[in-house]
């Protein structure tokens, strides 16, 4: 919605007086009553911009015929129909002035003035009817200024002249009304007297030609186009517009430029036939519904009627406008204005009559082809929408005999609408033929290709469950700047089903980009954003935020998405083993939400949290009540009936709803309820669970994917399994160091165990072999322990051996973050300790000598390992004389000398 707020200017005076009557706190209601030119707007843009200094948020409303609601459900980015309630949540969520101009009292202002947490101004030419309004009045928070408040004192009209004298003249003519007072200021012009009274109208001439007079030809046309419409957007602005705001007869707002109502209602009725000339010619600039509203205002009655039979899309851009328009035109109704006043009513819920005109246009004598297709196209929605599939039907078979004669574009969009009749009756095969056939006359690259392509996918994920298919081309349409700008509100949403159809792929990641896509452009879709962040609360494992999150679904009154949340969370709750946490959930459903196609999966996690309890016959008994038919619920509702009584037809059932088959297991069902003579389903999921669970069929299947076994042995020891860390004692610790190092079996057995005699030690030896054995090979089967030593083996050593040998020494740096097994204590281990402490120093100075930029982290590091070394600190010294730090090079040597006598007592020199 345009920002109608006006901005504050240097021509409007400023009244301390009325300002000290404005509260600043919150709670309270402010109602402007007076007519026209009473300065309600330049008062509260004032006091706005007052309010706004003080961190508060100005939100600026013009009803104009729109619900209060609804605009204000505009203003905030939420969909028309939003509860009451929420809307109140969100308007008052930070410190807000609401200001509502131009009311008529037809309003309802009950639910914002029942409990005001903000502050409210209304403004108005006449009385509202109100009922809060006296109850307000009686509890001390509404100021209420009329128009003797508003009224220009004398020494403000003083303020607007540069003679006192005539300033007094003026406003006891005026009796301190403020419009004639501004234009007498700024026109010179003699003001009128109170609104409504015949000395206005004797003196509205008199004002006009004071502005006529005060504006160039150009600004008068101008003025006189601007008199046609509430506002024009700054976009469509000329030079003569500026000029026409500058000389203070226009408002400048937030989004564009108005004419005083008052100014313009004068305008239209002194100069009406050359405001019609000057709107006629300057309509080119305006879009059609601006032109519109330009030529209602000028009573341009044919050129309206003109204007709907050009532009079929019309209704698109406000269906009430546009039936109004058509009644005003009057006359006859071609095509294209049958069309938009037909869509117009499907618009506003006038189905049946929509339906009725689309066919009477459809019947036309004249027109085109294109014509009577469009339409039939536009008819056989509404006549879908009333589930009329018989007449459906008749158009598609009138309509089959126009597609070669039309447009690509034209025949491939009725077509699409067609595939609808079959989506509804369950048909996808057909469904899929009639799209493709769409698809079939358009080029890749047309602006409909994609958008029909989607619609494709959905019959194919219906029809065969493809899956993957309908997510890759979702994808695309949203990773391509071009398309997504079509879908408009539609990009939450489809980020939000690409987002549950990656968790069902097991996907986490993927889910959590689509659902936090999903909460970033779900500003016109609340409930969507509101569900996202349900999922994303889920993936983090805080189930702490979903009650309050599901109660806010449930007051947007949206029971599918509600549903779908309450129900995957329990799930979850369910495989985590919280059955309690998981039935307290789905017990906590509203009636309503049993109506949705979404509700099996609340009954599958119902009936697996009951049997999680041994509550199995009152979990089978749950799932013998109908599973839907959306294709989604039922993944979930066959997984629960297979956990639950474990019957191969019920697997698959499951398995057979995708093309994808096993590979959507892993969400649905746990590794450990698969059945054991299916070791092929365990191909699905994470190889760690498969390899780990003891099922050997299964696990001999996934040998091929075990990664290499990870050792960390400098400054500590870590060992990673399947990316995961073993915790080992001891003796496998130091057996498995030894291996490292190239030592045979037998070599580390002495070097661990060198008092036993030969048998003992082969009796450690094998214990300890078979204990290290099941910490890093679970999946029983020899995989990096192999008699002749360790294979398929990653460490930090190996690592730090290649940049010793390619004396890199950033790597040493990295890689050489302590001593080698700092927890085994074996004298092999022991003397390669302090050999490699010793390469590692080589290696250092090696690279401070080849890069001597880098020279002193090199060298530093290298006394951090033989802090004794004399040779270091004396390299070091010279290095940093050498880059001219003689000062710090001798600080940095006489510490070290400091150390070493006060640590060994011996004397070094200078």
């Amino acid at each position: 919605m345009m920002n109608l707020r006006p901005q504050v200017s240097p021509l409007h005076l400023t009244r301390s007086r009325l300002a000290q009557r404005l509260p600043t706190e919150a709670g309270h209601v402010v109602w402007l009553e007076a007519p026209y030119g009473y300065g309600k707007s330049v008062l509260t843009a004032q006091w706005a911009q007052t309010l706004e200094a003080q961190g508060w948020r100005v939100l600026w409303l013009a009803p104009a015929g729109l619900e209060i609601r609804s605009a204000l459900a505009r203003t905030l980015d939420y969909p028309p129909d939003v509860p009451w309630l929420l809307l109140l949540d969100a308007l008052w969520q930070t410190p807000t002035l609401l200001v509502l101009e131009d009311l008529d009292g037809s309003e309802q202002l009950s639910p914002l003035l029942k409990t005001p947490q903000g502050l409210v101004l209304l403004a108005s030419r006449g009385r509202l009817p109100e009922p809060e309004l006296p109850r307000l009045r009686a509890e001390g928070r509404l100021t209420h200024l009329v128009a003797t408040d508003l009224a220009f004192t004398l020494p403000e009209a003083t303020l607007l002249f540069s003679d006192p004298a005539q300033a007094a003249r003026q406003w006891e003519r005026a009796l301190g009304w403020p419009l004639p007072l501004q234009l007498a200021a700024l026109t010179g012009a003699a003001s009128g007297g109170l609104p409504g009274q015949v000395d206005l109208a004797s003196q509205a001439p008199a004002l006009l030609s004071g502005i006529r007079a005060s504006l160039d030809p150009a600004a008068w046309e101008e003025i006189l186009f601007l008199s046609s419409l509430k506002v024009l957007p700054s976009e469509l602005a000329t030079p003569a517009t500026e000029q026409v705001a500058r000389a203070g007869f226009a408002q400048i707002l937030g989004g564009g430029y108005r004419l005083h109502p008052l100014t313009a209602e004068l305008l239209l009725g002194q100069y009406r036939a050359e405001a019609q000339r000057a709107v006629t010619a300057a309509a080119w600039r305006l879009p059609p519904m601006l032109r519109g509203e330009a030529y209602e205002h000028a009573g341009l009655r044919p050129q309206l009627a003109e204007l709907l039979e050009s532009d079929p899309e019309l209704a698109e851009g406000g269906a009430e406008t546009v039936l109004r328009w058509d009644a005003l035109a009057g006359g006859a109704r071609g095509v294209i204005r049958l069309c938009n006043v037909g869509e117009a009513l499907g618009f506003v819920g006038r189905e049946h009559e929509a339906a009725q005109m689309l066919l009477e246009a459809a019947g036309t004598p004249g027109n085109t082809p294109e014509q009577t297709l469009t339409a039939y196209r536009t008819a056989l929605w509404w006549l879908l929408n009333l589930s009329e599939t018989e007449r459906a039907w008749e158009v598609v078979e009138r309509a089959e005999a126009l597609l070669d004669q039309v447009d690509a574009g034209s025949a491939a969009r009725f077509l699409n609408n067609a595939g609808r009749i079959h989506f509804e009756s369950g048909d996808y095969v057909s469904g899929v033929a009639t799209v493709e056939a769409a698809l079939a006359r358009l080029e890749v690259g047309h602006s409909r290709y994609l958008p029909i392509m989607m619609n494709l996918t959905m019959f194919r994920y219906y029809l065969h469950g493809d899956l993957e298919g309908r997510m890759a081309l979702y994808e695309e349409v949203l990773n391509d700047e071009q398309q997504v700008v079509n879908l408009k509100s539609s990009r939450s949403t489809a980020h939000y089903d690409l987002g549950r159809q990656s968790l069902l792929l097991g996907d986490r990641e993927r889910a959590t980009r689509h659902f936090q896509q999903a909460v970033k452009h779900g500003q016109n879709r609340p409930p969507y954003r509101l569900a996202a962040q349900g999922f994303l609360h889920l993936l983090a494992g805080d189930y702490n935020a979903l009650p309050g999150l599901l109660a806010q679904l449930q007051r947007w009154e949206d029971f599918g998405l509600e549903t779908e949340l309450r129900g995957i969370a329990a799930l979850h709750l369910v495989n985590l083993g919280r059955f309690q946490e998981a039935l307290k959930l789905t017990q906590a459903s509203p009636p309503a939400a049993q109506e949705v196609s979404s509700w099996p999966i609340v009954l599958a996690s119902l009936a697996l949290a009951l049997h999680g309890l041994g509550r199995s016959a009152e979990a089978a008994s749950v799932l013998e009540r109908e599973g839907g038919t959306q294709r989604e619920a039922l993944l979930y509702w066959h997984a629960a009936r297979f956990r639950v009584q474990h019957k191969p037809g019920d697997l698959d059932a499951l398995l057979g709803q995708t093309q994808l088959g096993a590979r959507l297991l892993p969400a649905l069902v746990p590794f450990r309820d698969l059945p054991r003579e299916r070791p092929d389903l365990s191909d699905a999921y994470p190889v760690r669970e498969v390899l780990c669970s003891g099922w050997k069929t299964a696990a001999q299947r996934r040998l091929h994917e075990i990664p290499v076994l990870e050792l960390r042995v400098l400054g500590g020891f870590e060992v990673r399994v399947l990316d995961a860390p073993v915790a080992l004692t001891q003796r496998p610790r130091e057996l498995l160091t030894l291996l490292l190092l190239g030592q045979s079996r037998e070599q580390a057995a002495e070097a661990m165990w060198p008092d036993l005699d030969a048998a003992s030690l082969r009796n450690n030896l094998n214990f300890t072999v078979s204990s290290l054995r099941r910490l890093i090979e679970p999946w029983g089967q020899a995989s990096y322990l192999l008699p002749g030593g360790l294979t398929r083996v990653h460490s930090d050593l190996d690592d730090l051996h290649i940049a010793l040998s390619a004396d890199d020494g950033h790597a040493i740096l990295t890689l050489y973050v302590g001593d080698l097994a700092p927890a085994v204590d074996l004298p092999a281990v022991n003397a390669l300790r302090e050999t490699l402490r010793s390469e590692v120093v080589r290696g250092l100075v090696r690279a401070a000598r080849a890069a001597p930029a880098q020279a002193e982290t090199f060298l530093e590091r290298a006394l951090t390992i033989e802090p004794e070394s004399q040779a270091l600190a004396e390299e070091l010294r010279q290095v940093l004389y050498t880059q001219g730090r003689e000062s710090y090079a001798r600080e940095r040597y006489s510490a070290w000398t400091t150390r070493k006598r006060t640590e060994l007592g011996e004397e070094f020199p200078d």
